[in-house]
């Protein structure tokens, strides 16, 4: 069993580095079993095509983005909305510090856009978010019991807003990279990050004018 975990992951991280080097319609079997030291007879015996290896690095990317996310967001004691922006910031770092993966990412939406498995799609996120509870879902509930996002949100259309915003997020970093940084003479950090605080600002809650005032003055 060990070996076979072992072989597997050899072949998934050397389709990983072709499939970013090349693009995964470019890169063949043969040349992952070269990059791989295997055969492609022993690759058929994990993958049946390329697509199905393409699938297998997604969601292993998938599954370690979303636990750490998950780790990270529900262990800090802070507002709904405060935990929203952690999960963005987590998908933004994701991004920005593994360009490796969110290299792969990139790759992999033009396979999807083009194929168009929805129904696979939803499996794998059904998998990684339904069995142990969709904590986004849960925390937009306690934001709005806590008052710190607005009231009247829509718990299932928001959390697919936020999985799409992230996922916009990592698709134009893993696809350009530092490009971004060049286009408009900003970090990605900087940019990014902004853009995560104007839509978690959406989400918020509207302040008190008495509170609102407050903060005017003490800036002042």
């Amino acid at each position: 069993m060990a070996h076979r975990e072992s072989q597997r992951k050899v072949i998934l991280d050397a389709a990983e580095d072709l499939f970013i080097q090349k693009g995964i319609d470019a890169a063949t079997i043969g040349q992952i079993a070269t990059a791989g030291g295997v055969t492609r007879a022993t690759i058929y015996q994990y993958f049946a095509n390329k697509q199905e290896i393409a699938w297998a690095l997604f969601e292993n990317v998938i599954a370690g983005w979303h636990e750490d996310a998950e780790r990270d967001v529900l262990s800090a004691i802070t507002s709904g909305a405060d935990r929203i922006e952690k999960f963005l910031h987590s998908a933004l770092n994701f991004a920005i510090h593994d360009p490796r993966q969110a290299g792969f990412l990139a790759q992999f939406n033009v396979l999807y856009a083009r194929e168009r498995f929805s129904r696979r799609m939803v499996e794998v996120f059904q998998h990684e978010f339904g069995p142990r509870g969709n904590f986004i879902i849960t925390i937009l509930q306690e934001g709005v019991a806590d008052g710190s996002l607005r009231p009247g949100l829509d718990p299932a259309l928001t959390h697919s807003a936020i999985l799409n915003f992230a996922a916009a997020i990592q698709l134009r970093v893993g696809l350009l990279g530092t490009l971004v940084e060049v286009e408009y003479g900003m970090s990605n950090d900087n940019i990014f990050r902004e853009m995560v605080r104007i839509f978690v600002d959406g989400l918020r809650a509207e302040r008190p004018c008495a509170d609102l005032a407050d903060a005017k003055s003490t800036k002042e």
